[in-house]
């Protein structure tokens, strides 16, 4: 009986280490987080923003290629209409730093970090090679996709790890493609099946405000 109650007394004990070792390696990793997100802010708001437009430029490419001109022509119209909505709504109502905007074809180069060898678009959607971010040795990137599991890695421009898709949203990432993670607000969520221009605007303000307030909350921190 004694034998019995020694042995429960033990797993018990050794239960209780584990959750408190896990309870400490949790405080751990999240304290973690806030430190890399408090720099990143700062990082953000003192550098700029590259947002990534996809031209579909390959997919009409083939279109035109089998001569369905019909549906090349209405992919680059949805295509371009859909682009030309995140600039806009961009230049209405983030403030928080610089933003320019590229073609995603060009991302080898944005490895690279070949910016001078980039064309960037103009507001009104047109390549303009009068367009030259400054030259930071830190900027992030930004792009219309699907939030990512936050245990996720990325290898290139390859994610692995879970299947698991978020929300469709304009995010930001770092210069490896490292989707950004929590505390620091890194994503607008919005739908580009209902992407109406003014509700963009409103969404892309409130991030904004969103990143404001994160920055002046952790600048005070880093000072």
């Amino acid at each position: 009986m004694f034998n019995i109650l020694g042995q429960v007394a033990v797993i018990i004990a050794l239960i209780s280490n584990s959750l408190c070792v896990f309870a400490q390696s949790e405080r751990e990793y999240n304290d973690s987080l806030r430190k890399v997100a408090q720099q990143q802010i700062v990082e953000l708001q003192s550098s700029f923003l590259i947002v990534r437009l996809d031209s579909k430029s390959e997919q009409i490419e083939y279109y035109i290629k089998h001569e369905n001109h019909s549906a090349a022509q209405s992919l680059k119209e949805s295509t371009d209409n859909f682009n030309a909505k995140i600039i806009e709504g961009m230049r209405a109502s983030f403030q928080f730093c610089p933003v320019y905007f590229m073609d995603s074809k060009d991302t080898p180069k944005l490895m690279e970090a070949k910016l001078n060898e980039i064309t960037f678009y103009s507001d009104d959607l047109l390549k303009d090679p009068t367009i030259h971010p400054p030259k930071n040795s830190t900027y992030f990137i930004g792009e219309y996709s699907f939030t990512k599991d936050e245990n996720m890695k990325v290898d290139s421009t390859e994610y692995y790890g879970s299947n698991n898709l978020g929300v469709p949203a304009l995010v930001i990432m770092d210069q490896h493609l490292n989707q950004l993670k929590r505390p620091f607000p890194y994503y607008c969520k919005f739908s580009s099946k209902l992407l109406n221009l003014n509700k963009l605007k409103g969404k892309i303000l409130k991030w904004n405000s969103k990143l404001n307030n994160y920055y002046s909350m952790n600048n005070k921190k880093l000072e």
